[in-house]
């Protein structure tokens, strides 16, 4: 295979303007190792509208929840994060 009928390979695997224009221009090795690349990857064996499988969306992480999100709904006052006061009954009027 010649260089140039790698060149047509590569260049038909994306559809955009200016991924033609930059295949146009790579130096002879760099096409060989896109090709060769792409080669291995499978690219030239999918047709060219179909679009590559994608990954599923990351799963965000649980984050710490704030004492503003922990005590909502309820009142709270200082000493419930000391811990000063434990039981209602201790509590001054």
């Amino acid at each position: 295979m010649t260089i140039n009928e790698m060149r047509e390979r590569i260049a038909a695997v994306y559809s955009g303007h200016k991924w033609k224009v930059k295949v146009q221009r790579m130096d002879e090795g760099q096409v060989i190792a896109v090709f060769n690349d792409f080669l291995a990857r499978g690219k030239f064996d999918r047709p060219a509208n179909q679009k590559v499988p994608q990954r599923p969306p990351k799963k965000e992480k649980p984050r710490a929840r704030t004492p503003y999100e922990q005590y909502s709904g309820k009142q709270i006052s200082i000493f419930d994060e000391t811990g000063r006061w434990s039981d209602e009954k201790e509590k001054p009027h």
